[in-house]
């Protein structure tokens, strides 16, 4: 298949080499005119992304058979790729990089080289039926979304449309009547119990929504153990640890065995609980008993502040600093808010809760855009007449996030205000008029 993907490549870059200025990499020496200095440089930044596309190749952080093998046959090829793109990179002046991903394979050496030097790099991950795009960072990882709600919280004009619609889409993510459909109905009582305490809300370690952005500690393994043994050891509360509920489907499951993790380092402990990704219970209730809910980068962090919970993260997700999260970018912090949280010294104030709908706002809502402008969408649209598919506006929308670097969210949202206004609206809902676009720094 990665031969037929590269023959295809190929063929449309034939039929391009006369309308537009090709480059290959294969045209540049292996490092021609890179120093020696700076050959030097590019290890540190191979060595992080060998790592990174091994536990997304391995589907998991866990060091299993193959594991060092694969590393090595990874950081070889990548730091070959990037001796020729430093060279490529620094023979040219861009704009902008559009790349898929930004993380997985020769991307991620695009991405980080591209940051290094200035150049705006553009990317885009895709599902089957939906597209992510970041005018300015990984697209998984939300990149965007931080620029977008320091602009939207600006528009006071549409704030209660805003904190309504998130709730909206709340109310329809816990009745599993969203887009995705990850969560299960309403949990019985006898599936979660009299469980109260501290949530740990686990991500897909492989995804690439998390990839890399580990902080306090340098994997999950270690956020969990270390986590579970401070409230074991510090608190009489349970540790329920909640593995992702969409790791019950085929394409999300991960290789790591997180209940037999604490088995073996807790025994059948009966202040541990753990949930597995098929286990029969909706996140939400388990949301309504607890007072703390720790996160990596998972939605659900969101969520919880939404709610009123304490949401604490010793990672560095895309609203880290937003202002509804207690944030700690070492173990002592992180486990110094964790110790503040459990005496009932930290708390979420309406502010805070408002923070969080206007971020689940654009996430959840303005930051998906479902098409079929995507690479499983081929046969619809590549059938199309080429100005017709440039007039779609779905593709106006993306080229105009593109090329003016503005947020897909914000562009959205906008679409969302002016659909609103053209529909008949109660008598008793908030007025949806759209403030003037702030610059996006294009």
């Amino acid at each position: 298949m990665h031969r037929a993907v590269l023959n295809s490549i190929e063929r449309v870059l034939r039929g391009l080499a006369g309308r537009f200025n090709i480059i290959r990499l294969s045209d540049y020496a292996s490092g021609g005119d890179v120093g020696a200095s700076n050959v030097l440089g590019l290890r540190p930044t191979v060595a992080r992304l060998a790592k990174l596309n091994t536990t997304w190749f391995m589907r998991g952080e866990t060091r299993t058979k193959g594991w060092e093998e694969y590393q090595r046959l990874a950081a070889d090829q990548l730091f070959e790729t990037a001796k020729r793109v430093a060279v490529c990179l620094d023979a040219d002046a861009y704009d902008y990089l559009l790349l898929p991903g930004g993380i997985y394979g020769s991307s991620g050496v695009w991405y980080a080289l591209a940051k290094e030097r200035g150049v705006r790099p553009v990317t885009f991950d895709t599902g089957f039926d939906c597209v992510l795009f970041s005018a300015d960072g990984v697209a998984a990882q939300l990149h965007d979304l931080p620029r977008a709600f320091e602009q939207l919280r600006c528009q006071e004009d549409t704030r209660e449309w805003v904190l309504s619609q998130a709730q909206i889409e709340r109310e329809k993510r816990q009745q599993r009547k969203d887009k995705f459909m990850y969560q299960v109905p309403d949990s019985s009582p006898l599936n979660v119990g009299e469980a109260r305490g501290v949530l740990v809300a686990l991500n897909s370690p492989w995804d690439s929504a998390c990839l890399g952005l580990h902080r306090a500690f340098a994997d999950s393994s270690e956020w969990i153990l270390e986590t579970v043994r401070w409230i074991l050891d510090n608190t009489q509360e349970m540790a329920i640890v909640r593995q992702h509920p969409g790791e019950r489907l085929s394409f999300a499951k991960s290789n790591d065995d997180i209940g037999k993790l604490l088995l073996d380092a807790y025994g059948p402990h009966p202040r541990i609980l753990y949930l597995a990704a098929e286990s029969p219970v909706n996140t939400y209730e388990l949301l309504d008993r607890v007072h703390t809910v720790l996160v990596r980068t998972s939605t659900v962090g969101v969520e919880a502040a939404l709610m009123g919970k304490v949401v604490i993260t010793g990672s560095n997700p895309y609203y880290s600093d937003m202002g509804f999260v207690y944030t700690g970018a070492t173990k002592g912090e992180y486990f110094e808010l964790l110790g503040k949280a459990s005496a009932g010294e930290l708390s979420v104030s309406e502010a805070q809760v408002e923070a969080a709908c206007y971020c689940y706002y654009l996430g959840q809502c303005c930051n998906w855009m479902f098409c079929d402008f995507t690479p499983y969408g081929l046969p619809t649209w590549a059938a199309m007449n080429p100005v017709s598919l440039y007039e779609r506006g779905e593709v106006q929308l993306i080229l105009t996030a593109i090329d003016e670097n503005i947020p897909i969210s914000i562009l959205q949202h906008e679409k969302a205000l002016r659909s609103a206004a053209r529909t008949a609206q109660p008598a008793n809902a908030a007025t949806v008029t759209s403030s003037t676009r702030i610059d996006a720094g294009r």
